[in-house]
């Protein structure tokens, strides 16, 4: 009978804790989606559950802390002994490494007074004056010779070249690109003829613009007229210049005078 008793309260024990244990699942069941219900109203994410393998390690990570405790209860330290002795390391890793830093500071410490002197120095040679450089005399060109025109009504251009009208023609000027026929007798300052035309027997042909010809000749030539005679006092710059021309007997640095007489313009 005792034992029929004692069984039916066993019975009845497990009952009871089968109803504790549904009713506990129920309640937390309905507690969390009652949560999940009011996170969804409000907009919130529903909280990550951990997967299998983080449970896993998290429980192997509290099995190894409880196992490294035992061990440091045993051995009588504790974690603040080690993070004193852990906090000397620094000093130790530093006394240990003083040789090599102490011998780059050394280095850095005399290489600074090196670079002293040279700033010493370029300071002295920024202060330090150059010397003068000698003073060159300017080479200046030679004066032109003066030359004095007898002649009367002479003009004179902004260029200095002079020429005076002997006859004055009445057909056209010729122009830059055209051809000018002229007979001409060209004379030094001396009076010494150094070209003529006419012991050529045939007149000159020159075209204005082209280069060919000296400045003061084409400059002279464009007033002219057809028919008309003109005397050309050219200056060396517009003329042959200071080098003047050996094979035509023109001294340098020169005037060259010129007798023009205009035939035709083509």
């Amino acid at each position: 009978m005792q034992a029929k008793n004692q069984a039916s309260e066993n019975h009845l024990r497990a009952k009871r804790s089968c109803n504790c244990s549904r009713f506990d699942v129920t309640f937390h069941s309905h507690a969390g989606v009652m949560r999940i219900r009011q996170q969804r109203r409000l907009g919130l994410q529903e909280p990550e559950r951990p997967s299998k393998e983080e449970m896993k390690e998290m429980s192997s990570r509290s099995i190894v802390a409880c196992v490294f405790a035992l061990f440091l209860s045993a051995c009588g330290g504790s974690s603040s002994e080690e993070t004193a002795v852990g906090g000397e390391h620094p000093s130790n890793t530093a006394s240990k490494s003083s040789p090599a830093a102490s011998e780059a500071v050394a280095a850095g410490n005399s290489a600074v007074p090196a670079s002293k002197p040279e700033a010493g120095n370029r300071k002295a040679t920024r202060a330090a004056p150059a010397p003068p450089e000698p003073v060159r005399p300017a080479i200046q060109p030679p004066p032109e010779p003066v030359y004095i025109v007898k002649d009367k009504n002479v003009v004179t251009t902004t260029t200095g070249l002079r020429y005076v009208d002997l006859i004055t023609g009445k057909g056209i000027s010729p122009k830059r690109g055209q051809t000018a026929v002229v007979h001409y007798v060209g004379r030094l300052a001396n009076e010494t003829v150094f070209d003529d035309s006419r012991k050529k027997k045939h007149p000159l042909e020159c075209t204005l613009g082209a280069g060919r010809f000296l400045r003061g000749w084409e400059e002279g030539l464009s007033s002219m007229k057809v028919g008309g005679k003109r005397k050309l006092i050219i200056p060396p710059r517009l003329g042959y210049g200071r080098a003047g021309n050996k094979k035509m007997g023109i001294p340098p640095n020169s005037y060259v005078i010129f007798e023009v007489e205009l035939l035709a313009v083509r």
